[in-house]
């Protein structure tokens, strides 16, 4: 189990910034990208691992530094910074495939969940009124026109 499900309904229980789902995902995704940085890493792709590994625990960090300051200016700063972070980590782990240092395999889930992880961050700003009403397409090839 994860620590942060530990007691659910236990009364004392104070909904927090563990309680998001965007906070979940992404720590989620920043436990896996941790074990197959571990597992994967090779010193020519240190500097994608090191940047996914910042760019991927960004994502939950700056959720819950931000829910401290909520509702307000700051919250939606540290939102867009944890949006910005959960592009990040998909465009490294992107990367990561294209130099075949992640196999398609491991590539496919991590890229999936990094995408929820952008769509549930985008979600939490947009109803927290940070705006972002419009999304631009992407291109064919996966990457901003």
């Amino acid at each position: 189990a994860r620590p942060w499900e530990d007691y659910p309904g236990h009364p004392w229980r104070m909904r927090d910034h563990t309680s998001l789902l965007a906070w979940q995902v992404s720590m989620d995704l920043s436990v896996e990208v941790y074990k197959v940085s571990v597992a994967r890493w090779r010193p020519a792709a240190k500097a994608a691992f090191d940047q996914l590994g910042r760019a991927s625990l960004s994502v939950p960090l700056n959720i819950s530094e931000g829910y401290t300051w909520r509702p307000g200016k700051r919250w939606l700063f540290h939102l867009r910074v944890a949006l910005g972070s959960a592009v990040e980590t998909t465009d490294v782990l992107r990367f990561l495939g294209v130099v075949a240092v992640l196999s398609e395999s491991e590539l496919g889930p991590l890229e999936r969940e990094s995408r929820r992880a952008q769509a549930l961050v985008l979600a939490l700003l947009r109803r927290e009124g940070g705006g972002y009403q419009t999304v631009s397409p992407l291109t064919s090839h996966g990457f901003p026109p």
